[in-house]
C-alpha cells in the first residue's frame, strides 16, 4: 500500500471580535481546509504554509499550535494510506482568497467558525479539527 504525507491548515483571523476560518471547495464539491503533500526534506509546518500560499495566496500568517494529525485511507491508482499533520495559523490581514483553480479548487471565503462547522465536508476529520481550533480560540480569550 502507497503511502501520502501532507500537511494544511485551519487558518483563522478575528474581525470585530468574531472569529473566521478560511475553507475552500476542492474538487470534490467539498467545502475542507487548504493541503498539500509534503516535499522531500520539508517540515510539515513549512509544507502546511507553502500549500495555503499556493492554492489561496494567504501569506501574512503567525502559527497558534499544531493540531492532531488525521489518518485515512483513499483510492486513487490503488489504495494509499494519507497522514495529515495540521496546524492553527491566525491571519494577520483578512485579505481575499486568490484560488489555484489548477488544484481544482473552486472557491475560498471566509466564514464565521460557528458556520464553518455546519458548512465543512470530511466530517469525521474536519469537524474534529475545527472543534479543536475553536477550544484553542476560546483559551487565548480567556486569558486576555
Amino acid at each position: 500500500m502507497k503511502t501520502e504525507h501532507s500537511a494544511g491548515g485551519v487558518i483563522v483571523s478575528l474581525i470585530h471580535n468574531q472569529w473566521f476560518v478560511l475553507i475552500l471547495k476542492d474538487m470534490n464539491d467539498t467545502w475542507t481546509f487548504p493541503k498539500g503533500l509534503i516535499e522531500k526534506g520539508e517540515r510539515p509546518v513549512v509544507s502546511a504554509t507553502r500549500e495555503i500560499k499556493e492554492e489561496v495566496a494567504i501569506t501574512n500568517l503567525i502559527l497558534l499550535a499544531p493540531l492532531p494529525s488525521i489518518h485515512y485511507v483513499y483510492k486513487r491508482h490503488g489504495t494509499i494510506k494519507k497522514t495529515v499533520y495540521y496546524f492553527i495559523f491566525q491571519s494577520t490581514v483578512r485579505t481575499r482568497p486568490k484560488v489555484q483553480k489548477g488544484e481544482g479548487i473552486q472557491e475560498a471565503q471566509w466564514v464565521p467558525i460557528d458556520k464553518a462547522i455546519d458548512m465543512i465536508g470530511y466530517r469525521e476529520t474536519n469537524v474534529p479539527l475545527l472543534e479543536e481550533t475553536w477550544k484553542l480560540l476560546k483559551r487565548q480569550i480567556s486569558n486576555g
